[in-house]
C-alpha cells in the first residue's frame, strides 16, 4: 500500500505505529531470509537477496491489514528491546529451517573425505569458502524437493500465523530440551541416510590397509581410489533410492517442528 494512501487513511500517530510495527515484523521475518549462511540460499548475491527479502516482507506485512497493525501494543517495553526480541525470534526461525542443510553438508563433507573427494569442492562466492561437493549436491536436491512439495508456502503461512500465536514484541518460554530433541532427531535422520555409505567405505579402507600390509610393494592408494569412488556412488544411489522417505522426512521436519511449536 503506497505511503500517500496510508497517510490519508491513518493519522500521524497511527502512521508512526504502522512504521514501528513494520520494523518489528522485518526483524522477525526478514532475518529468516537474510541469515541463511549454509545451503543453496546462501549463494544468492546480496543485492538480489535484498530485493527478494524486501518484497516478501512487505507482501506478508500487507496481509496483516492496517487495523491489526494498529492494535499491536508497543508500550510493554522500550522499542529497542522489542526489536531485540524480534531479532532473536527471527534468528530462531532461521536456525530451525537451516538444520537440514547443515546436516546434509556435514555428512556430505564426511563422505567426501572418505570417498576421496576431499580435495575437490565447489567455490561459494558469497562466503568466499569451498563447500563440500556431495554436500552441495544433497542441499540442492533437498531444496528442489522443498519447493516441489510446496513447503515454501507452508513456511510463509507459518510466518504469518506466528504473529497471532506469538504477537510482535512478546516472548514465549520454550524448554531447551525441545530444541535439543529437534537437532538430535535431524542428525539421526541424516545418520540413517548416510550410515550405509560410511560403513561400506570404512570396510573398504580396512581391506585396503590389509592389502597394503601384505603387499607393501604395491601402490594400493592409486588402485583403491577409483574403486572407492565407484563403490561409494553405487551404495549412495542404492541407499537414497530405498530411503527416499527418510530424505523427504528430513526436508519436512523443520516445517512440522514449527507447526508443533
Amino acid at each position: 500500500m503506497p505511503l500517500r494512501l496510508l497517510a490519508k487513511l491513518l493519522s500521524f500517530r497511527d502512521m508512526e505505529q504502522y512504521l514501528k510495527v513494520l520494523g518489528l515484523f522485518y526483524c522477525r521475518v526478514g532475518i529468516v531470509f537474510w541469515l541463511p549462511l549454509v545451503g543453496p540460499m546462501s549463494r544468492i548475491p546480496t543485492s538480489i537477496r535484498f530485493i527478494i527479502v524486501n518484497v516478501i516482507v512487505i507482501a506478508l506485512f500487507s496481509l496483516q491489514g492496517a487495523p491489526a497493525v494498529i492494535e499491536v501494543d508497543l508500550n510493554t517495553r522500550s522499542y529497542l528491546t522489542l526489536l531485540a526480541i524480534e531479532f532473536i525470534t527471527g534468528i530462531t526461525f532461521s536456525l530451525i529451517l537451516a538444520v537440514p542443510a547443515v546436516v546434509l553438508l556435514f555428512f556430505g563433507r564426511a563422505i567426501d573425505m572418505q570417498i576421496g573427494l576431499g580435495a575437490s569442492g565447489i567455490f561459494n562466492p558469497t562466503s568466499q569458502t569451498q563447500d563440500s561437493l556431495l554436500g552441495v549436491l544433497f542441499s540442492f536436491a533437498a531444496l528442489t524437493l522443498f519447493w516441489s512439495l510446496g513447503l515454501h508456502l507452508d513456511v510463509l503461512k507459518i510466518l504469518i500465523e506466528s504473529i497471532k500465536v506469538l504477537p510482535l514484541g512478546q516472548t514465549r518460554n520454550v524448554e531447551a530440551m525441545v530444541f535439543i530433541e529437534y537437532f538430535s532427531t535431524a542428525f539421526v535422520l541424516g545418520l540413517i541416510l548416510f550410515a550405509p555409505v560410511i560403513i561400506m567405505l570404512f570396510i573398504v579402507d580396512i581391506c585396503s590397509g590389509i592389502i597394503s600390509k601384505s603387499m607393501p610393494q604395491m601402490s594400493i592408494y592409486f588402485v583403491i581410489m577409483p574403486l572407492k569412488i565407484m563403490i561409494g556412488f553405487i551404495v549412495l544411489t542404492i541407499t537414497l533410492t530405498n530411503l527416499a522417505s527418510h530424505f523427504e522426512m528430513l526436508v519436512r521436519f523443520p516445517v512440522k517442528f514449527l507447526v508443533g511449536l
